[in-house]
């Protein structure tokens, strides 16, 4: 026995497959370190495909069962074929495509219709008619539409977020009580890095129904966040003394990510019960760091109010006890 008796196609078309697949693989793993598990799922692919057509064969021949060894020689290849469509798929659009900043679920659709062709094509050549396939799917493909409600919500919600362009990769947002930056968009879902160090990965369909705020995003605006500092004052301090010293800390302190334009104002918001409810409004330049650029202001309109001999309210409360007299 030889080695062209052992596959389904030429030893030409096994090689060239095989040296476009190695080619791939080391182009992705130059530029993408972190699709290492990603590659070796897709080697796993080739590999298998490689042993099922192999054993195929020596079923066909020593064990003669033909229809049995056939069938795994075509389920071999089409693996082998999968295998080979997805390493050059993450190559071709996260190598050579990568400059042009095509979308994630763009790839996942393309390599997703390669994987739809070659297995019609391996159908075609293991004998089943194409045109009667397709035309007797319909009740099938209702079955799996129902079936499938979820996935197919997720699919039609990755592509209407990208056709939409509300928000890209990069951006920040706020979905319920997740706030994070966008790091990926797929087909099925959109992963959100959160300032905890915390992946979340939220379906499409989900983000299709919620209100999502995109953090920091204006028209014609550069990338800017407004942050709030709130604070409470006695009465008796003059609330227009108050806000001038609040501006003037925080416009001379020199804080990092602290913008310049628009400038920090300060209101008085509110009386409340027991004194006057200031808000101390800046705007972030860098939206991962909202806490710790948030407490420097604090510490610096901390120290002007003191030096100025005002103190931060504390709230008080009169309760006014008495004491019945007994009846005459």
């Amino acid at each position: 026995m030889n080695t062209a008796d052992l596959f389904p196609v030429s030893l030409a078309e096994l090689g060239s497959a095989l040296l476009l697949g190695g080619i791939s693989a080391a182009l992705l793993l130059r530029v993408r370190r972190d699709e290492r598990h990603s590659l070796l799922l897709s080697l796993l692919l080739v590999l298998t495909g490689l042993l099922v057509m192999a054993g195929g064969s020596l079923i066909a021949l020593k064990m003669a069962a033909p229809m049995l060894g056939a069938g795994l020689r075509e389920g071999g290849l089409l693996l082998f074929g999968i295998g080979i469509l997805r390493v050059s798929g993450q190559s071709l659009f996260q190598f050579v495509l990568m400059p042009f900043g095509i979308p994630r679920i763009v790839e996942d659709l393309v390599v997703l219709g390669a994987y739809l062709g070659w297995t019609l094509v391996r159908l075609r050549d293991g004998g089943m008619e194409i045109s009667q396939l397709l035309t007797t799917s319909a009740v099938i493909t209702a079955v799996l539409a129902f079936s499938l409600q979820d996935t197919l919500g997720n699919l039609l919600g990755g592509l209407a977020l990208e056709f939409d362009d509300a928000f890209n990769l990069g951006d920040w947002i706020k979905v319920d009580d997740v706030a994070g930056r966008i790091v990926e968009i797929r087909w099925r879902s959109t992963s959100v890095e959160t300032r905890n160090g915390e992946t979340v990965v939220i379906p499409n369909s989900v983000l299709i129904r919620s209100r999502i705020s995109v953090v920091g995003k204006r028209s014609d605006q550069p990338l800017q966040w407004r942050r709030w500092i709130w604070f409470h004052v006695d009465y008796s301090v003059d609330p227009t003394r108050v806000i001038g010293l609040a501006e003037q800390a925080i416009r001379t302190a020199g804080i990092a990510h602290v913008s310049d334009n628009p400038p920090a104002s300060c209101l008085f918001m509110d009386f409340d019960q027991s004194s006057a409810r200031f808000a101390l409004r800046y705007w972030l330049q860098r939206l991962d760091l909202d806490d710790s650029t948030d407490s420097v202001v604090r510490c610096a309109l901390h120290a002007a109010l003191t030096e100025a001999g005002i103190a931060l309210a504390v709230p008080r409360q009169t309760i006014d006890v008495r004491q019945a007299l007994p009846a005459v």
